[in-house]
């Protein structure tokens, strides 16, 4: 078989008989779909700058200060419990 026979054979065994039906796909499924999922990317980048942007200076002040001996939440019972 020559490869513009697999080629056909493929895509009759897949649904399509035409190789403008797969053209029409790639133009209208792929490309859109590709432009949608790069405008989502560029959205969410935004937002996770907002995010990280407002939260930086935040929670430094205590965030390596020494904590009580006896730590109290349910992860601190949890670890005491397996300790013993």
């Amino acid at each position: 078989m020559t490869p513009e026979e697999i080629i056909l054979h493929t895509l009759f065994e897949s649904g399509t008989s035409k190789i403008q039906d797969l053209e029409r796909y790639i133009s209208d499924d792929i490309e859109r779909y590709g432009t949608r999922l790069g405008e989502l990317e560029k959205k969410l980048v935004g937002a996770y700058r907002e995010t990280t942007a407002g939260e930086a200076g935040d929670d430094e002040t205590g965030l390596f200060e020494e904590e009580e001996e006896e730590e109290s939440g349910a992860l601190a019972l949890c670890v005491l419990f397996f300790k013993h």
